[in-house]
């Protein structure tokens, strides 16, 4: 199932995050993002939390909590803080790179006779192959915006 996951793998090349997404601004703040393996985010009355290992990181922009989730999923440690703008248009277009990504691996599998459970397996292989094994904890825009 590896060596099917990494063909798969092979014939996509998603554009990195933060990085082929936003622009820095070169007079803007740089933003450390704590290291993590339990990433998560909610929102609350008053904003967007984003949790990395018991540590909570208040926003009160949806559009920046999505990019610094997204970042820390990612395992970006360091990143330029864009504008709400810009921030907003980098998050849709993960969103959206995800999507395509999903939909070229699932019509591959289509094309395989294996059972669900082997297709599921290899499905994930290919996306953390692909640095994005973090999709299935992407939050719809309608839930934060």
């Amino acid at each position: 199932m590896a060596a099917i996951a990494d063909r798969i793998a092979a014939g996509i090349t998603p554009r990195k995050f933060p990085d082929d997404y936003a622009e820095p601004d070169p007079h803007g703040e740089t933003t450390h993002i704590p290291r993590g393996k339990e990433v998560s985010m909610y929102r609350e009355l008053e904003g967007v939390f984003v949790m990395i290992d018991g540590d909570r990181l208040f926003f009160n922009q949806p559009a920046f909590a999505k990019f610094i989730f997204y970042c820390a999923k990612a395992g970006v440690t360091e990143v330029a803080v864009p504008d709400a703008k810009v921030a907003k248009k980098a998050v849709k277009g993960l969103e959206q790179e995800i999507g395509t990504v999903t939909y070229k691996i699932e019509s591959e599998l289509e094309n395989l006779n294996l059972q669900e459970e082997e297709k599921r397996l290899i499905f994930q292989a290919a996306l953390d192959r692909l640095g994005l094994g973090y999709y299935s904890e992407i939050v719809s825009r309608e839930e934060l915006w």
